[in-house]
């Protein structure tokens, strides 16, 4: 009988993976939150422009809410790409495949966890970490809706706190990143997801597609 090899995701490995990529993918990555930074900004700033158009407002707002949903699973994937030391590419950030399904768990995700700290804000932490990789799967073009929710639970499960403490490192490090001017997040930003990526990585190792194990 095979044994089940234990992944203990170590937090120091995973920013040390994280800094190799930024620093090997610099301009990709400057890129990358250059592009999160003005997707979230340009709204407010034509909305200053043209104050008067009360029909503007929302359509722009709509457009950009799914250039940001669009950059986001760009950003999944491409920090993917560089754990598995491959260079990430802008068509990569921009491919819309499975952009749809994306979207739809990452909504449902961002309600349980807000109704979850809403009502008593422990069980909003406790499903934040617990499904915190579903939108993950998707994006790797295996899993549906139902099969990522369930998978990630099954990651997550006895890593619980090793996680969460990572929640709080990526905090930290990137609100240490906006203190400097703003500048800092061009670094700690993109070293803290493709830390994320990593420790993502190491708990998929090893673990088969639901659907290979019926």
């Amino acid at each position: 009988m095979a044994v089940k090899k234990v992944i203990h995701p170590s937090l120091t490995e995973a920013l040390q993976q994280g800094w190799k990529a930024t620093s090997h993918y610099l301009g990709f990555y400057v890129t990358l939150v250059l592009l999160i930074v003005l997707f979230n900004l340009i709204p407010s700033v034509i909305d200053g422009i043209f104050t008067n158009a009360t029909w503007y407002s929302p359509v722009l707002r709509g457009v950009f809410i799914i250039l940001i949903a669009l950059v986001s699973l760009g950003m999944v994937r491409t920090t993917l790409t560089s754990v598995d030391r491959k260079e990430p590419t802008l068509s990569e950030l921009f491919s819309s495949h499975l952009f749809g399904r994306y979207v739809l768990v990452s909504a449902l995700y961002l309600a349980m966890v807000t109704g979850g700290l809403v009502l008593f804000i422990a069980p909003g932490i406790y499903w934040g970490i617990k499904y915190q990789f579903a939108t993950y799967l998707v994006a790797e073009d295996k899993y549906t809706i139902a099969e990522a929710f369930e998978e990630s639970s099954r990651m997550v499960e006895g890593h619980e706190w090793d996680l969460f403490a990572y929640w709080l490192v990526m905090a930290m490090l990137n609100l240490l990143g906006l203190l400097f001017f703003g500048i800092g997040i061009v670094i700690t930003l993109p070293v803290t997801l493709v830390g994320y990526s990593y420790i993502y990585k190491q708990l998929r190792a090893g673990r088969p597609h639901p659907k290979h194990t019926k």
